[in-house]
């Protein structure tokens, strides 16, 4: 039976890549699929499908079966989404890597995952280093811009460039929705990265409720310029764009300076973000925005959370709503706002994909926050972990904790104040972090914002906050306390305040609280 047959809708019961390429390639064969904005290189749907069909079949040439895994390495470009595409066309799974951002745990991440082969951009930062790979494993160098929309391996991997392709839609494997499909790594600020198993259903029921909660649809143009090795890159950009036949624009990074022009120049209805992004808008605002930003709909937060003084102050500034999602590595996407459906400082309504429970929860004392983490229950929760062994650690079917803090207010909306893991506790009274942090950052004055707890012989834990002032603003600590003072309980306020010119956050924008609780137990020694 023809693959494509069985598509019926663009986005809902799962399907295989094959079939989507196929339908894409028959519906609208010379719309834009793909747009890398800094090279201006673009594919059509007809012509993505011949590049990942022409892809899969060196792929299969080397060897690869079903089911094996492929680390994939690279900047985000037109090439690695076809490589991507291809790989899952053989039935293989997709590992995306950045070898320099988990340099240090490397060696364990690819023994455990054991990969047939690795496709290694052509960029040196992306490089796996001499000697953190076995010998036994194959790697194959691509070049991230096309030669006449052909991928371009290394000399002993050739591609045939022949329009005519001898293959049948019967030479590869139908992907079926339990098959595993990709491996990623946790961010790792607390130590060595989890590695994350996931199969197709958790990827393609995550992508469906992107596309729900943002209204996505085949007219949108997208621009993801975060890393498609962090999945929630793959689930917020990656699978909308196979499931809805959107237009995916692709950035190696962010950049201030280009933003604007981006989204004039294409036309960009949506664009991801994270609350670091966020800021910078903020802080360097683009000048002519009405005229730049004009088509741009909406833009996201998630990754980490987002101060509720941002989030008023961009969207007072931008005319453009900033809609906050909230998930998990391992749940996928838990809650989100919508455009029509959202409360600032919140992370939205929880997803109807998605059951939440919390344990034996009993309402604090006044307005404070009920600080106990919870479970998720959802069909999309991640195959598992994979041991440093191999072996896998199952996460599906089974209730995951999270250990956020959080809870549901009374209309519905889901509020999360951090992990449980940072809470201070002083005197007895829990205190989240992120509670905190909004209050200061809700200072004209103040950027940004970290709390943490550190001892204190009489209460148990004191309250020390890193600070960043906007530049030329002069803000003293005392001015600080005094803004705190007027919404916080006298046991809320920090009792140290250290103001620096920026705060340690990793690539995915979460801050690294160990390196401040290391600088804080310096400075507080002194």
């Amino acid at each position: 039976m023809n693959e494509a047959a069985t598509h019926t809708t663009q986005a809902g019961t799962f399907q295989p890549i094959g079939a989507l390429l196929q339908h894409y390639a028959w519906v609208h064969p010379n719309k834009t699929a793909l747009v890398d904005v800094d090279n201006g290189q673009r594919l059509s749907f007809k012509a993505l499908r011949q590049a990942v069909e022409q892809s899969a079949l060196a792929l299969k040439r080397t060897g690869l079966q079903p089911q094996e895994k492929v680390v994939l390495t690279g900047d985000n470009s037109i090439a690695k989404v076809i490589l991507w595409l291809a790989i899952w066309r053989v039935g293989g799974v997709v590992c995306p890597l950045d070898p320099g951002f988990i340099r240090a745990s490397l060696s364990t991440v690819v023994n455990a995952i054991k990969p047939a082969l690795v496709l290694a951009g052509n960029t040196h930062d992306h490089d796996p280093a001499p000697g953190t790979l076995p010998n036994s494993i194959r790697i194959v160098s691509y070049w991230d811009t096309l030669d006449n929309g052909v991928v371009m391996l290394d000399a002993q991997t050739t591609i045939s460039t022949s329009t005519h392709s001898t293959s049948t839609e019967t030479s590869f494997p139908v992907n079926q929705a339990h098959d595993v499909a990709c491996i990623s790594c946790t961010s790792g600020t607390t130590g060595r990265p989890k590695i994350v198993v996931y199969d197709h259903q958790a990827m393609w029921l995550n992508g469906l409720d992107s596309i729900a909660m943002l209204q996505l649809d085949s007219n949108d143009r997208m621009l993801e310029y975060r890393s498609l090795n962090w999945y929630s890159s793959q689930i917020l950009s990656l699978m909308p764009f196979l499931q809805t036949g959107l237009t995916l624009h692709l950035a190696r990074r962010f950049s201030l300076r280009r933003f604007g022009q981006w989204i004039y120049t294409h036309q960009l209805t949506v664009s991801v973000g994270v609350p670091t992004i966020i800021q910078l808008l903020l802080k360097e605002p683009i000048a002519q925005h009405e005229k730049l930003l004009s088509s741009l709909r909406v833009i996201t937060s998630s990754t980490a959370p987002l101060a509720i003084a941002h989030w008023k102050a961009f969207e007072q500034y931008y005319q453009r709503p900033l809609i906050n999602l909230y998930g998990s590595t391992e749940t996928g996407w838990i809650s989100g706002n919508r455009i029509h459906d959202r409360k600032p400082g919140s992370v939205g309504r929880v997803l109807s994909s998605v059951q939440l429970s919390f344990a034996a929860q009993r309402p604090m004392p006044g307005d404070a926050p009920m600080l106990q983490p919870f479970l998720v229950n959802t069909q999309k929760i991640a195959l598992g972990y994979l041991d440093p062994d191999g072996t896998l650690q199952p996460l599906r079917n089974q209730p995951f904790l999270m250990r956020d803090a959080a809870q549901l207010d009374t209309d519905g909306y889901l509020h999360v104040w951090g992990r449980t893991d940072d809470l201070i506790i002083r005197g007895g009274v829990k205190i989240s972090p992120a509670e905190v942090e909004a209050i200061v950052v809700g200072h004209p004055h103040i950027q940004d914002a970290a709390v943490i707890g550190m001892p204190d012989e009489l209460y148990g834990m004191q309250i020390v906050c890193f600070f960043v002032p906007y530049q030329h603003q002069a803000t003293s600590t005392v001015d600080i306390v005094q803004h705190c003072r007027q919404v916080l309980p006298l046991e809320k306020i920090p009792q140290h305040l250290i103001p620096l010119s920026r705060l340690p956050r990793n690539h995915r924008g979460k801050i690294l609280r160990s390196q401040l609780t290391s600088l804080a137990r310096n400075l507080l020694k002194a």
